[in-house]
C-alpha cells in the first residue's frame, strides 16, 4: 500500500527553538526523536508575505508549492494579499484525486472553500489566524463543504489538546484498507502564549537566558515596527520583560511536544506508523527578542 502521511504544522514554532536544533534549554524529546530518526532540513527559508500575517501565504505556498506571487492569481478578485487564487490544487486534494482518504484537523488559515475541496473528513476545525487557546471557536466537519461562522462554537479545553484528541480519534476510526493523509494544524506556540501551569513552571523566568543576539530596538525601519507583534512589549525591549515571553514561549513549545508525543503513540498503537511519513513544520518563525523584535 502506498505510505501514509502524517503532516503537523505549528504556528509561530522557530527554526531552532527545539533541544536538538540550538536551543538545549527548551525540552522538545518527541520532536527530537523525530528529528534523530528521519531528516532535519535546516536551511528552509521563508519567502514573507505582502502583509502584516506571513501565515496565511506561508500556508497557502506550502499546501500548493506556489512561490509567494503566483499563489494568488491574476484575477484581481484574488489578487495578493488575499485570498489563495481558488484554481489551485493543494497537495491533500491531489492525495485525496489519487485514493487516499484525506482528514483535516485545526487551524486552516486559508479559504473554507479549499478546505472542503481537500479533505474527506476531520474536525475541530479553526478557519481563522489567532484565538485564545482554551476558547478556539471549532468547526465540526460538514459533509456538505458548508462552514458559517455562526455555526462555531468554542473548544472545551486546550487548542493542541483537542486538536490532538480529534487527530487520535480520526487514527482510530481510520478504514485500514486506504492510505491516509492526515492534515493536524496547531495555533501553538502563537500568542496569546498560556500554556497549562505544569509547562509554564518548567521555565522559571530567571532562569531563561536572552539570545546572543537580543537588542532593545532594531538597528533600522524594517517597515513593520510598528506592527501588531512588535506592541506586545515594550519599547525599548526590557530584558526581564523578553525573559518572559521567551518563558512562555519555551512552555507552549514544550506542551506541543508533549501532545505530538501522544498523537504518535496513537499513530503506533493504531499500526500505521511503519507505513506513515511524518512532517513537522512551522508556517514561520518568531523573534521574541532577537535584534529587537
Amino acid at each position: 500500500m502506498p505510505p501514509n502521511f502524517l503532516f503537523l504544522i505549528a504556528d509561530d514554532h522557530r527554526h531552532n527553538a527545539m533541544g536538538s536544533l540550538g536551543t538545549p534549554a527548551v525540552a522538545t524529546p518527541n520532536l527530537d526523536a523525530l528529528a534523530a530518526a528521519g531528516t532535519v532540513f535546516t536551511h528552509e527559508h521563508n519567502m514573507g508575505s505582502t502583509s502584516a500575517a506571513v501565515c496565511m501565504p506561508s500556508r497557502a505556498m506550502l499546501l500548493t508549492g506556489r512561490s509567494l506571487f503566483r499563489v494568488f492569481g491574476s484575477d484581481p478578485a484574488h489578487a495578493f494579499p488575499y485570498p489563495m487564487d481558488p484554481a489551485l490544487q493543494t497537495f491533500p486534494e491531489l492525495l485525496r484525486s489519487a485514493g487516499y482518504r484525506t482528514y483535516g484537523v485545526g487551524k486552516w488559515h486559508n479559504e473554507p472553500e479549499l478546505y472542503a475541496r481537500s479533505f474527506d473528513a476531520g474536525g475541530s476545525i479553526f478557519f481563522g489566524g489567532m484565538s485564545d487557546h482554551d476558547a478556539v471557536p471549532l468547526h465540526a466537519f460538514s459533509p456538505d463543504g458548508q462552514y458559517p461562522s455562526e455555526a462555531a462554537t468554542p473548544g472545551r479545553g486546550f487548542s493542541t489538546e483537542l486538536f490532538v484528541d480529534e487527530a487520535s480519534r480520526l487514527l482510530r476510526h481510520h478504514p485500514s484498507d486506504n492510505p491516509f493523509c492526515m492534515y493536524v494544524a496547531f495555533t501553538s506556540p502563537h500568542d496569546p502564549r498560556t500554556p497549562p501551569s505544569v509547562f509554564a513552571d518548567m521555565y522559571p523566568e530567571a532562569e531563561v537566558e536572552l539570545p546572543p543576539n537580543f537588542r532593545p530596538a532594531h538597528g533600522f525601519d524594517n517597515g513593520e515596527l510598528g506592527g501588531r507583534d512588535e506592541s506586545l512589549a515594550s519599547h525599548p525591549r526590557d530584558p526581564s520583560e523578553v525573559r518572559r515571553h521567551i518563558s512562555e514561549y519555551y512552555g507552549m513549545i514544550t506542551h506541543l511536544d508533549a501532545q505530538i508525543g501522544i498523537l504518535l503513540e496513537q499513530l503506533q498503537a493504531s499500526g500505521y506508523a511503519d507505513n506513515t511519513i511524518v512532517v513537522y513544520t512551522a508556517d514561520h518563525g518568531l523573534a521574541v527578542g532577537q535584534h529587537g523584535l
